[in-house]
C-alpha cells in the first residue's frame, strides 16, 4: 500500500487511512463524512463493503487489490495509461493525510496532516534508525494516550492509596503504594525492554494489573490485621510470617489461574490483544510477589499500632523481638 500512499501524495490527493477492524458502517462514515471519491481496499472487505454500500455517501471508484464484482483492479492502475504527466508541484502546508481517533460513538473526529507534518513524522521514525547528528533537533508528537494513561494510572495509585490509609493505617497505605511503584516500575521496563507499543490497551492492562496487585496486597493486609489483634503478644515479624503463610496458597493459585487464562488469550486472541495479554501475565507476576515481599517489610520497618500500644518500628537485626 505504500504506492497508493506516495501516488497519492504525488497526485496531490489527500489520503484517509481507515481501521481495517472497523463495521463496514463505521468505515462508510469516514468515507462520507471526509468526503473521500475513491476506496482502496483487500478482498477480505469487499463483502461487508458491498452490504453497506448505501452509507457510503459521495463515494465514485472503489479499487479492490483482487479482482473483485463492481471494483476497479488494482493492477489496472499499475497500467502505464493512467500514469501522471508530471507531479503535482504541493507546497509544505498543503494537506496530505487525514486520519480519524479509534472513538467509540461511531462518529469519530478527524485530524489533518500537512506535508511537512508528514516528513517530520518520517524523521522521527529514522531517527530511531539512524544516529542523531549533533546539532540537529527532531519533534516528536506523542499520540494522546500517552498523557491520559499516565494520568489515569498516577489517579489509580493515589485513589488507592487513600483506601488503604482510610481502611488500615497510614503504613499499611505507603506499603501498598511501595508495591504497585514496584509494579508498574517493573513493568512500564518490560513494555520498554520488548518494544511493546504503548497505546490504550497497554494503559488498559497496567490499570489491571494495578487493581489485580492492590486486590493481593489487601488479602495479605486483612489477614494481617486480624493476626495482630488475635497475637497481641506475638513478635511483629512472626505476626507477618503467619500472615502471609496463611495466604500464600491462595495468592499463588489466583496468579496461576489468571496466568493460564491469559496465556490462552495471547497465543489465540490475534495480534490486537497479544500486547495486552503479555503485559498483564508480566505483571500479575510481579504483583503476586510483589504482594507478598515489598508490603509487608515496609510495615515491618514502619510498625503498627497494636491495641493500646503505639506504632514501634522495626530495629534491623531484631525483627523476632516484640
Amino acid at each position: 500500500m505504500l504506492e497508493v500512499i506516495y501516488g497519492c501524495f504525488a497526485a496531490g490527493l489527500v489520503v484517509v487511512p481507515i481501521n481495517a477492524r472497523l463495521h463496514p458502517r463505521e468505515m462508510a462514515y469516514i468515507v462520507a463524512n471526509s468526503g473521500a471519491a475513491i476506496l482502496i481496499h483487500g478482498r477480505e472487505y469487499h463483502d461487508g463493503i458491498v452490504e453497506a454500500l448505501d452509507a457510503f455517501d459521495g463515494l465514485k471508484t472503489r479499487v479492490c487489490l483482487e479482482p473483485a464484482e463492481g471494483a476497479l483492479p488494482y493492477a489496472d492502475l499499475l497500467d502505464p495509461g493512467y500514469a501522471l504527466a508530471a507531479a503535482v508541484e504541493a507546497v509544505a502546508t498543503d494537506p496530505c493525510w487525514l486520519f480519524y481517533t479509534s472513538g467509540t460513538t461511531g462518529r469519530p473526529k478527524g485530524a489533518i496532516w500537512t506535508h511537512r507534518m508528514v516528513r517530520v513524522v518520517i524523521m522521527n521514525y529514522l531517527a530511531d534508525l539512524h544516529n542523531i547528528q549533533p546539532g540537529e533537533v527532531v519533534l516528536h508528537a506523542a499520540p494522546m494516550s500517552h498523557g491520559s494513561g499516565i494520568i489515569a494510572l498516577a489517579l489509580a495509585i493515589g485513589l488507592m492509596f487513600l483506601y488503604i490509609w482510610f481502611r488500615f493505617e497510614p503504613q499499611f497505605g505507603l506499603g501498598a503504594v511501595a508495591g504497585l511503584l514496584h509494579d508498574l516500575i517493573l513493568t512500564f521496563g518490560f513494555i520498554v525492554l520488548f518494544k511493546i507499543e504503548f497505546s490504550l490497551n497497554t494503559v488498559a492492562a497496567l490499570l489491571t494489573v494495578i487493581g489485580y496487585s492492590m486486590n493481593d496486597t489487601v488479602v495479605v493486609f486483612d489477614r494481617l490485621r486480624e493476626n495482630l489483634r488475635k497475637y497481641k503478644k506475638m513478635p511483629l515479624g512472626e505476626v507477618i510470617d503467619l500472615s502471609i503463610n496463611e495466604t500464600l496458597s491462595r495468592t499463588i493459585i489466583t496468579g496461576v489461574t489468571a496466568v493460564m487464562a491469559l496465556a490462552g488469550l495471547a497465543v489465540f486472541g490475534g495480534e490486537a490483544l497479544f500486547g495486552f495479554s503479555v503485559v498483564m501475565i508480566f505483571g500479575i507476576i510481579v504483583g503476586t510477589y510483589s504482594s507478598i515481599y515489598v508490603g509487608a517489610p515496609i510495615i515491618l520497618l514502619w510498625g503498627v499500632k497494636r491495641g493500646e500500644d503505639e506504632a514501634t518500628p522495626i530495629k534491623f537485626g531484631a525483627a523476632s523481638r516484640p
